[in-house]
């Protein structure tokens, strides 16, 4: 079934809340924006913006979408359409606790700024060295 107009934007917003919750992070336009913007390089948010998300009053570009996807550790489609799975990989989602813990992490770095990514990828790189001894 398809939706459209107001239906498709009071639904995004439902799935980026619950999405912002899964990831444990306060549904405030101001804190989306803050997120956001502290993650684009070019297309910024306002807190206006963002308020507009969460209260199904428009739905992000497709740039902006991505970058949302990401930064909440989600499906685009899922959080666009609601289609398919919530977090890639796992089902209804995200139920079993190791995919969810497995989500918290992949939040967290990337919450890291660009430089401390780099170190976490090095560690893991030298830790999977590691195991294949």
């Amino acid at each position: 079934m398809t939706t459209t107009g107001a239906n498709a934007q009071s639904e995004f917003a439902q799935r980026l809340q619950e999405a912002m919750k899964h990831a444990d992070i306060e549904s405030s336009p101001s804190v989306l924006s803050r997120l956001f913007n502290q993650h684009s390089k070019s297309k910024k948010v306002t807190t206006h913006g963002a308020r507009k998300w969460l209260f199904g009053e428009s739905i992000p570009t497709q740039e902006r979408l991505l970058l949302l996807a990401e930064l909440l550790a989600v499906s685009p489609s899922w959080l666009r359409f609601g289609s398919g799975e919530m977090i890639n990989g796992t089902s209804n989602g995200g139920t079993d606790q190791s995919s969810k813990e497995d989500h918290e992490v992949m939040y967290a770095y990337k919450s890291l700024p660009y430089s401390e990514r780099n170190v976490v990828r090095s560690l893991l790189q030298m830790l999977k060295k590691r195991a294949r001894r």
